[in-house]
This record gives structure tokens, C-alpha cells and sequence, in this order.
């Protein structure tokens, strides 16, 4: 992969931030979702628990005269011994349990995103501690050796010491990058964030 092709190593932004995109996520919405489907369950529970009135129309024959006479009539039972107390019942169990594994998705997805944030930031300051101050004392060090073995001040093993320390320096770096980037992405994908910071700045 092309280095310009990576995000830029960049300070991550607070947690807030990150946080406040939970909500906003494939996931969130979903949760949401199923409560709103549990809750027009229950609403359609309580309604049925009042009777429908039946209508009927019909025709009626007059013996008197044989005449026919048309008749309507009004039904509406009375929910005496069946309110739907069952269905109810067991509506308000599926909101309330539907409510539950909302809140603890909620805060399992909290929980997750504060412990990726912590190894973010940690593999950012480590990634910039070595970046700056670290690599650029290990090629002072190395450039030091090397001038003085040329003047005679230093032996050979001297300039191979400076020379691995400056190695280890910088594979320490690219493993600090990588697990930088890592982190990152890790973070940013529970955010639900997709076109790097420019989202996080909007």
C-alpha cells in the first residue's frame, strides 16, 4: 500500500466526539427500530382489547300487511371476561426486554469504543514521541559515530551500534504506524466514520 494512500497521522480527536456518532451508526438505528416495532405491538395489543362493533342490515317482513320493512342494528359486546389481558402482557415483556438489550447494546458499544480510544491515543503518542524526539536523537547519534570514525575518534563497532540503534528505531516507528493506523480505523468504524476527519470536522 502507497503511503499517501493511508490517512494522515493526525491527533486523534476527544472522545465525545466519537461518541456522539454512536447514536448515528447502522447498528443504533436498528436498536431503535426494534423498540418502535415492540412498541406498535403493544399498541395493537391494547387495541384489540376493545370490541369491534358489528353492524347488520336487513329486510323484515310485515305480516300485517305483507310489507317489507328494511332493519339495521348496532352489536357492541362488552369485554367482561376478555380485555386481551394475555396479549398485553405479553407485549409489555417483549418492549421491556427489547428495551433492556437496547440499553445494554448501548453500553457494551460505550464501553468498546472508550477502550479502542485509549489503545488509539497511546499508539498515537507513542507514534509521535518516536517520529520526533527519539528518531531524530537515534540519527544524531548515528551521524556522530559516523564523522567521528572518519576523524579516528571512534571505532567501527561504535558506527554499527549507532547504526542498529538507529534500525531498531525505525522499525519501532513502523510498528508505532501501524498500530496507530490500526487503532484508527478501529475506532473510526465504530463511529461509523468513512471520509477520515473531514466528517469528524463538519
Amino acid at each position: 500500500m502507497d503511503e499517501e494512500s493511508l490517512p494522515p497521522v493526525a491527533e486523534p480527536q476527544p472522545l465525545e466526539s466519537y461518541r456522539a456518532r454512536i447514536m448515528h451508526t447502522p447498528d443504533a438505528s436498528i436498536l431503535r427500530a426494534d423498540v418502535k416495532w415492540a412498541e406498535a405491538g403493544l399498541s395493537l395489543e391494547r387495541a384489540q382489547a376493545l370490541p369491534d362493533p358489528t353492524f347488520s342490515v336487513g329486510f323484515k317482513d310485515m305480516r300485517e300487511d305483507d310489507r317489507q320493512a328494511m332493519v339495521a342494528g348496532v352489536s357492541i359486546p362488552l369485554p367482561v371476561f376478555n380485555m386481551n389481558r394475555a396479549g398485553i402482557r405479553r407485549a409489555g415483556h417483549e418492549l421491556n426486554a427489547t428495551m433492556m438489550d437496547k440499553h445494554s447494546a448501548e453500553l457494551s458499544a460505550d464501553a468498546a469504543l472508550t477502550d479502542a480510544y485509549g489503545r488509539y491515543v497511546s499508539a498515537f503518542r507513542e507514534a509521535q514521541a518516536l517520529q520526533g524526539r527519539v528518531l531524530s536523537g537515534a540519527e544524531e547519534s548515528f551521524d556522530a559515530a559516523r564523522q567521528g570514525y572518519d576523524a579516528g575518534k571512534f571505532g567501527y563497532l561504535d558506527v554499527l551500534d549507532a547504526q542498529r540503534t538507529l534500525f531498531d528505531t525505525r522499525r519501532q516507528l513502523n510498528n508505532a504506524m501501524l498500530e496507530y493506523r490500526r487503532e484508527r480505523a478501529v475506532v473510526e468504524r465504530m463511529a461509523a466514520i468513512h471520509d477520515d476527519q473531514k466528517n469528524l470536522e463538519e
